[in-house]
């Protein structure tokens, strides 16, 4: 059962309203003119793009909402992690000096054999759980995301996951 969530609104007067918004339109326009230090370059504006524009906004609203929460962890953001981390553990794997290899990583078509799947699926899961947490994820529970990537890896081609030796050209 969803229980209402109330947010409050942060008592602040008009004139501070004012002012956050000020400074928030101000940052959305001259963003890459301001430097870490807050200073500001003077330069011709170089403003964020739109998809910095909507996060500053919602960093300026989250810090006058109690309760209000930014949760950038989405299906696609743990889609596009995922891909990264099989494929960093497969590097690790393969350029990881051991008496214990024996397994082939990949097969032909460039897809992970069953025998990899076994080994590195669990380190796959250790490394997200560690970035993302075991909550929902997008309105899914963090086990049934994993569980669709990691039965759904057999179709992913991770041939760009293996470090190529360059050949060397004769003299």
């Amino acid at each position: 059962a969803c229980g209402k969530q109330e947010f409050l609104v942060e008592h602040v007067e008009l004139y501070d309203v004012l002012s956050i918004f000020e400074n928030m339109l101000y940052e959305c326009q001259r963003g890459y003119n301001i430097h870490q230090n807050g200073s500001d370059d003077g330069q011709q504006d170089r403003p964020i793009c739109a998809g910095g524009t909507f996060n500053k906004i919602a960093e300026h609203l989250v810090g006058r909402i109690k309760n209000a929460v930014q949760d950038y962890r989405t299906k696609s953001s743990f889609e596009e992690k995922f891909n990264i981390v099989i494929r960093e553990e497969i590097r690790v794997y393969i350029e990881t000096p051991s008496e214990k290899k024996g397994i082939m990583v990949l097969d032909t078509d460039g897809t992970l054999t069953e025998a990899a799947q076994q080994l590195l699926i669990p380190q796959v899961k250790a490394r997200l759980v560690e970035e993302f947490g075991t909550q929902d994820i997008g309105g899914q529970t963090f086990e049934s995301l994993f569980d669709e990537f990691s039965q759904n890896i057999q179709y992913i081609n991770l041939s760009d996951a293996v470090p190529h030796k360059r050949q060397k050209t004769g003299s």
